[in-house]
Order: C-alpha cells, then sequence, then structure tokens
C-alpha cells in the first residue's frame, strides 16, 4: 500500500472511473483524471505516474486492501479497466485494516488536544470516529449522526478551504429566478462554518 497523503484520493478518483460502466478507462484516462483530482484539490498542478496507478489496482485488488474486482479488459492491444460488479465500490466496503489502524492513529493525536482550549469540537469528532470504528468490526452500533442525505455541493467544501487557507479570490455567478442573465461577483471567502445541518461560508465582497 502506498502510505501517503494521496493515496486516499487516489483510491476514491479510481473508483470513480472503475464505476461507471458507460466509459472505457485505459492507463492514460485514469492518469489524466486523478491528475485533475489533484488538480482540484491542491488548486495546483500535480501528475501521478503509470507505476503508481498499477501499484494502486494491485492494491485495491488485494485482500488487504479493498479486494476489489477489477478486472482487465483487451481491446485491441490497449486494455482498459473497471469493476466486474457494477454495484461495487470501496465506499461500500468495511475499513480495511490499514484504514481502521490510520483512524486509531488519529484517535490517539485527537485524544492529546482535546482538553486544550478552542478544541472543545474534538470530542464530537472522537465520537464520530470510534462510531465508524465499532460498526466496521461488526460490533453493535451506540450512537448515531444527524445527516442531510439531500445535501448537495459538499464536494466544493475541500476547494473553498483551500481558497481561503491561500487567501484567493473567488468569481461568483449569481442568478435571480426572475431574471436571464446572471451576474459574476468577486469575493473573498474567510470562514467556513456548519449550522443546523448545513454548511456555510462568510465572505467579503467590494462594489465596484
Amino acid at each position: 500500500m502506498a502510505q501517503n497523503k494521496n493515496a486516499q484520493l487516489r483510491y476514491k478518483a479510481l473508483d470513480k472511473c472503475f464505476s461507471n460502466q458507460f466509459k472505457r478507462f485505459y492507463i492514460n484516462d485514469l492518469i489524466e483524471y486523478y491528475s485533475e483530482v489533484l488538480k482540484n484539490h491542491y488548486l495546483e498542478d500535480k501528475e501521478v505516474s503509470r507505476r503508481q496507478i498499477l501499484d494502486d489496482i494491485n492494491f485495491m485488488r488485494s485482500e488487504a486492501g479493498f479486494d476489489a474486482p477489477i478486472e482487465s479488459m483487451k481491446d485491441g492491444k490497449k486494455v482498459y479497466y473497471r469493476y466486474s460488479d457494477p454495484e461495487f465500490s470501496i465506499l461500500k466496503s468495511p475499513l480495511n485494516p490499514a484504514e481502521l489502524h490510520s483512524l486509531q492513529e488519529a484517535m490517539e493525536t485527537l485524544s492529546r488536544i482535546n482538553n486544550l482550549p478552542g478544541f472543545d469540537w474534538v470530542s464530537s469528532i472522537q465520537a464520530k470516529l470510534n462510531s465508524g470504528i465499532t460498526q466496521s468490526q461488526n460490533q453493535r452500533q451506540i450512537i448515531s449522526f444527524e445527516d442531510n442525505e439531500f445535501l448537495k455541493g459538499i464536494e466544493f467544501l475541500n476547494p473553498l478551504y483551500q481558497h481561503i487557507l491561500g487567501n484567493q479570490c473567488l468569481d461568483i455567478q449569481y442568478k435571480s429566478f426572475n431574471v436571464e442573465q446572471g451576474k459574476v461577483f468577486c469575493i473573498s471567502p474567510y470562514y467556513l462554518k456548519q449550522f443546523n445541518n448545513r454548511s456555510f461560508f462568510e465572505t467579503k465582497y467590494k462594489s465596484d
């Protein structure tokens, strides 16, 4: 298993490609798609090697990984990859031993800052992580959390966080229901928060 900060990003990106039964993903397509995922995540150009993608595929297939039913389909001299089971996804799979170990290490780190001023929110995260570990080990669930299954746009949360971290401005287009053309605003986001099971970001705007 590739033990680095991009490993989970790669697995999720590959999982999305292999789950798509309507498009053939050759090795170059996988590299291109993942490079785009990295760019959106870190807001800068990054690339991944062919060898890394092949190593990730082998790991995902293994029992130590996700035991994923990835099949290699020949198309002339080229090969494309997909799941033989269209219903399979690593997001539906139990945590593997490596992921459980990473979670437990994260729990130990969080426990050291739990009592520091301003870190009272850590207790909630610890409870959620413990709940996930309990369920992955087939133990009885003893806590539940509110979740909004209809929430849309959560994929923008990390990019927004990165923009705030980098003090970067954003061009946002707003279109009211009673007009035909939208208007573009240049804003400076500076704070993200959650309230009533929704995510909000606060921003500064300077009019022309």
